[in-house]
């Protein structure tokens, strides 16, 4: 019962700045992230991108996906993201949106067990100084999918623009309705959080929001596995004749008058680091796995390291001549034992050989 009082005293207290200024908002900001599809690890993820959101500082484990599928990773506003992250195909599993290269990864158990590719979601901070206050039943959205060159509706992705408002919608522990206390702004120790199925309507002088999320879903009836289904959609965004494609959130806060965009372009790193096939951030066994399931191919060229349109021996040396490098912050996995790696590949191209005869 303390608790629900003090919940009533704060709302009457962020009340009275009802008529005050609305140039008392102090940041009205959208923060693009990665989240997992998976409702579990959806679950662990949520408080971390809260804390995100408000400001608070994350350790490697929250901020690293690599080490935490749960973990909260930001993407800067407009900035780019492999396509392969926000893309999800039927029976797909994953625990990112990179497609599934080996054999045994369907198998996995723990932590990076059950999980079902990747979106983006676009989080939202607004907060006062305390001298006025916001509500979340004022908040709207807008989601498109533009050719990002001319900034006009999406030739590649259709049907994807999307609207909503968040009337008669109430707080919940992914949108937190936060009344400041005694230590002020941002002073999360004495602030008071409202309590989830608060409506809406409530003044608070804080929201924070895990954010509206989108991502692609792989249905090409041509495809043959997963892995091909998940190349199909990757390969139209990295058409060079199609422009790239911008994923663009917009939140506006009717009170104000005003609205803040949120964006990410898709875009395939291709050429950052060669050799690195599954496009991790690290050159490892693993794309050397993409190579040998791709073999000989002319459509899957994810493994096309020299860019010759066929994925051959050549672009196993590509992959072997950078071995063991990463892009800044990415580990690295132990070196394999290079003979087997050429002995695998040399049976494999025999075997190809064979076929063709």
């Amino acid at each position: 019962m303390k608790s629900v009082y003090r919940w009533v005293v704060a709302c009457m207290t962020a009340a009275v700045f009802v008529s005050q200024a609305n140039a008392s908002i102090t940041r009205f900001d959208v923060i693009p992230a990665y989240a997992p599809a998976d409702l579990t690890t959806f679950n662990s993820w949520v408080p971390l991108a809260l804390k995100g959101l408000e400001g608070e500082p994350l350790t490697i484990g929250e901020r690293n996906r690599l080490a935490n599928p749960a973990a909260y990773e930001q993407v800067a506003n407009s900035g780019f993201v492999d396509p392969r992250e926000a893309v999800v195909s039927d029976g797909f599993n994953s625990w990112r949106g990179f497609a599934d290269n080996t054999p045994d990864w369907d198998g996995l158990s723990g932590q990076f067990a059950s999980q079902t590719g990747n979106r983006i979601h676009f989080g939202l901070a607004i907060e006062t100084d305390g001298s006025s206050v916001v509500r979340l039943s004022d908040l709207s959205w807008e989601k498109n999918w533009l050719d990002g060159s001319f900034q006009t509706p999406s030739v590649v992705v259709s049907g994807e623009t999307q609207s909503g408002t968040f009337a008669g919608s109430t707080y919940t522990n992914t949108r937190l309705g936060v009344v400041w206390g005694a230590g002020g702004p941002g002073d999360f120790s004495t602030a008071t959080i409202a309590p989830s199925g608060t409506p809406g309507n409530i003044p608070v002088n804080a929201i924070y929001y895990v954010g509206i999320g989108d991502g692609l879903l792989a249905q090409n009836t041509g495809a043959l596995t997963d892995q091909q289904d998940i190349d199909v959609i990757v390969d139209s965004f990295n058409d060079p004749g199609q422009p790239q494609q911008e994923l663009r959130v917009r939140y506006t806060l009717a009170s104000i008058g005003d609205s803040v965009d949120g964006s990410v372009v898709f875009k395939s790193p291709v050429n950052d680091l060669p050799g690195d096939y599954n496009r991790n951030g690290r050159v490892d066994a693993a794309d050397y796995t993409v190579w040998k399931d791709n073999f000989f191919s002319t459509v899957y060229l994810d493994a096309d390291g020299n860019g010759d349109g066929t994925v051959n021996a050549a672009d196993y040396t590509v992959w072997k001549d950078n071995f063991g490098n990463a892009l800044p912050g990415s580990p690295v996995s132990a070196v394999p034992e290079p003979a087997s790696a050429v002995l695998s590949a040399l049976g494999l191209a025999l075997l190809a050989l064979r076929r063709r005869k």
